[in-house]
């Protein structure tokens, strides 16, 4: 039987923080683990169908893996074929700022990669919303690519970090240099493909030559139905007051709704890299 400290060793900070906002609500019934999946049954409020898993991501040599500049030709033809008028641009979101420390520009690239054919995803389905679309369909046309989402610094790419299963980024901002280290911090939220509207913002650093994950804090998607596109913040999550930004944790504070946020907004404070 797996155990939380095994469930949270195979996760990502995001995949466990939102599972374990299930488990509280009492929304995770009868758990199994078979092979490297852990499947359950999830009920809530709203008809849908959701899988919950943990893989274990096959180590590859990232050095070579990464955002390209331009999307190879024919990208999404992996799969059956789909008319070619219900493919969709994926949006495919940048941020520039001083991330090494050596006061020069440097440029983060986002992406969605297919781990089947190697390759950048450059068009798909239209955006899945939760709850609003039958999920089955977009779901699927991007699993069976073996989509992931990837952060890439540099081209050619310096590292790459992967952030899971989805189809893009909400946001990618630069807080600047939060903690005084001479480096900027980056905050960012994953459209995951996985039925829930609870998500995570994680906020990054380069430490070490390595896109590093430092902190992160559970926010409602909701924020992002009436942002501007890119958003410049997380309204009613991440804001930006005198200068200094601000933030609160969806579940941490129990919030209902944003509005019952705003008023609970704390000093961001970013770790800095050991």
């Amino acid at each position: 039987m797996p155990t939380r400290k095994h469930l949270q060793s195979l996760a990502t900070a995001t995949s466990f923080s939102r599972g374990r906002g299930y488990f509280r609500a009492g929304s995770v019934g009868k758990t199994t683990h078979t092979s490297d999946l852990f499947p359950a049954r999830v009920h809530g409020p709203h008809l849908h169908k959701v899988q919950l898993f943990v893989t274990i991501l096959r180590l590859l040599p990232l050095l070579l893996v990464g955002c390209q500049p331009a999307p190879p030709k024919q990208t999404a033809a992996a799969g059956p074929p789909r008319p070619a008028e219900s493919l969709h641009p994926l949006p495919r979101l940048f941020v520039t700022g001083n991330f090494d420390g050596d006061q020069r520009p440097d440029t983060l690239y986002q992406c969605v990669f297919s781990d089947l054919t190697k390759t950048e995803i450059a068009r798909g389905p239209a955006p899945f919303q939760p709850f609003q679309d039958e999920p089955d369909a977009a779901v699927d046309w991007f699993a069976k690519r073996r989509a992931e989402v990837l952060l890439t610094l540099g081209r050619p790419a310096r590292d790459t970090l992967r952030l899971g299963f989805g189809q893009g980024l909400y946001c990618l901002l630069n807080l600047g240099d939060t903690n005084s280290d001479g480096r900027d911090e980056v905050a960012l939220v994953v459209d995951y493909l996985d039925g829930s509207r609870v998500n995570s913002c994680q906020l990054l650093a380069l430490c070490q030559g390595k896109l590093t994950i430092r902190k992160h804090f559970s926010i409602q998607e909701g924020a992002f139905d009436e942002a501007a596109t890119p958003p410049a913040t997380i309204p009613g999550f991440l804001v930006k007051r005198r200068g200094h930004w601000f933030y609160t944790d969806y579940l941490e504070d129990a919030a209902a709704d944003s509005s019952a946020v705003e008023g609970q907004l704390k000093r961001l404070s970013i770790p800095p890299c050991p």
